[in-house]
């Protein structure tokens, strides 16, 4: 792939990320339920993670086929591509049968304590299981950003 291709489909991927997001929010903003979890979703949960990025540490998501109550949530948090797991916080979701969890590493028990992780966890569940990924995770990625700032 020359050169040109490559910025052409990247401007591409970039415009369609955009477009993907912004009807997202018009569909939030009439309350319009997003039900399920599409393929251009990945394109809105991509701008959702850009838009809300933490000051400190970083955020993944990882979507399994897995039943997330059976499987080693630690596992699947140490297998993504990162130099130090402790400073990583990665959101599990099982789309199929509408699970999600939190694995945060080790370096930010400081920023985010059980109980509020408990709470974000509820949170997203609660739209999850109602069938409303995308909003689940926007709701969830959008408190653990406020979490994840660096102190003054």
């Amino acid at each position: 792939m020359n050169n040109r291709k490559a910025k052409y489909t990247l401007f591409k991927i970039n415009v369609l990320k955009k477009v993907c997001y912004f009807a997202y929010r018009i569909k939030s903003a009439f309350g319009i339920r997003t039900i399920g979890f599409k393929d251009l979703d990945t394109l809105v949960l991509m701008e959702l993670l850009t838009r809300y990025k933490p000051d400190l540490f970083s955020v993944s998501v990882a979507s399994v086929k897995d039943d997330l109550d059976t499987v080693d949530l630690d596992v699947i948090h140490d297998k993504g591509i990162r130099y130090d797991k402790a400073d990583y916080l990665s959101i599990i979701l099982n789309a199929k049968d509408r699970q999600v969890r939190i694995v945060k590493g080790e370096n930010l028990n400081n920023y985010i304590s059980d109980a509020v992780e408990s709470e974000i966890v509820k949170t997203m569940q609660h739209k999850v299981s109602n069938g409303e990924i995308l909003l689940g995770l926007h709701l969830g990625i959008k408190r653990l950003q406020k979490c994840l700032v660096a102190p003054n």
